[in-house]
């Protein structure tokens, strides 16, 4: 498929969404949340993910982008400006959950023409199917959006109503947190919809070890070489969205010394280590930052995250942990499409937070801990160098 047409259908789709908020009234209810959850792969994103995934009231997005192996489609600055700008059109359009297929992560090339997606072809499609017949699911929505006046209509029935958060996780967009603030100030109208960006970072030697165990986004080899080039970059992408966050949090981008209705953004950083041992403390001081009441929907889940930790969970309580439960019933009751997935925390807590000390070669453990911006990173969060 040509980079023109990806470029349009995700340029097309921002702009019938900006329209669209630009014919709404502002809404007289608080104003909702558009929350980006924001990370490396393998830092504790889907435990992140479930402040909002459990949360009855929100419509959570997982992995809105991850259809998008975009490496021949684009040159660098247009993928990076395309992603951006397909979050900031997630999160301003309460698109219809049903459009993708139930597993967009496993979505290939088709030789279909975009310009004759259909909405009956889009539902057909399932994770059943071979891979040569499905279509990137991103694409998919965006024709839809783009080409349909019913997807328009359904855009605005949801930008008018304030009722929960709109909340997407992505792995894709590390190192862009400067750029996307920037789109969503101009997209997210100022009192109806605040943009909360969740920064979660892991140790860079913990979150080494937990790829190498999946076999995905690891260094191309474990030599001492490749080990400080991945480190290297990873640190320093980590950095820059810390330093667009910290300038959102002192003033710049408000959060708490912005003026409100200019640019209304709030930035907050969790650390997976806190999240992953004492994941109820730190979900109450997440909700507190953002000014918003815990939802006894997430609540509950968290305790019993908590008490499954140390053991004292009910069978029952197990069974809802394991089959994600909460949000199954959330779900159900506003007819929204669900993928189930189990949860990423498990009772051996201390493995997920220490495992790397034992797992990893001494020559790995120093090829990060080697890298300027690593060594900054672990000594702004408090890291020791092993």
């Amino acid at each position: 498929m040509g980079r023109s047409n990806w470029t349009g259908c995700v340029l097309s789709a921002f702009v019938l969404c900006s329209r669209a908020r630009a014919a709404h009234t502002a809404p007289t209810c608080q104003p909702a949340d558009a929350v980006v959850i924001m990370c490396h792969g393998r830092s504790g994103s889907t435990l992140a993910e479930r402040m909002w995934d459990s949360d009855i009231e929100a419509i959570s997005y997982y992995e809105p982008l991850r259809p998008w192996d975009l490496a021949g489609c684009f040159d660098h600055a247009q993928r990076n400006r395309s992603l951006v700008l397909a979050t900031v059109a997630t999160l301003n359009c309460r698109f219809d959950a049903r459009v993708p297929m139930r597993c967009p992560w496993h979505a290939r090339f088709d030789s279909v023409p975009l310009s004759s997606v259909e909405p009956w072809r889009v539902g057909a499609l399932g994770a059943t199917r071979p891979a040569k017949t499905r279509m990137r699911a991103f694409a998919q929505w965006a024709t839809q959006l783009a080409n349909t006046t019913a997807s328009a209509s359904a855009c605005l029935s949801r930008l008018a109503s304030c009722r929960g958060t709109v909340a997407a996780k992505v792995v894709r967009l590390n190192g862009m947190l400067d750029m996307l603030l920037a789109e969503g100030y101009r997209a997210l109208a100022p009192g109806e919809r605040r943009l909360v960006v969740l920064h979660v970072i892991r140790d860079p030697r913990a979150l080494l070890h937990s790829r190498f165990r999946v076999g995905w986004g690891t260094p191309k080899t474990r030599k001492w070489v490749d080990v400080a080039k991945w480190a290297g970059k990873m640190c320093s992408t980590t950095l820059r969205d810390m330093r667009a966050g910290e300038a959102v949090r002192g003033g710049v981008g408000g959060g708490g010394g912005g003026r409100r209705g200019e640019r209304n953004a709030l930035y907050v950083r969790i650390k997976y280590e806190e999240l992953a041992q004492h994941p109820l403390e730190e979900v109450r001081r997440v909700y507190s930052l953002i000014g918003r009441p815990v939802p006894p929907s997430v609540e509950g889940y968290f305790t019993a995250l908590t008490l499954q930790m140390r053991g004292q969970t009910s069978a029952s309580m197990e069974r809802a942990l394991a089959l994600g439960a909460v949000k199954g019933i959330g779900n159900a009751r506003r007819g929204l499409w669900e993928d189930v997935y189990a949860t990423t925390t498990t009772k051996s807590v201390a493995a997920l937070v220490r495992g790397w000390r034992s797992a990893l070669s001494r020559e790995a453990i120093d090829a990060v801990q080697s890298r300027p911006k690593c060594r900054v990173l672990m000594a702004e969060l408090g890291y020791k160098l092993a």
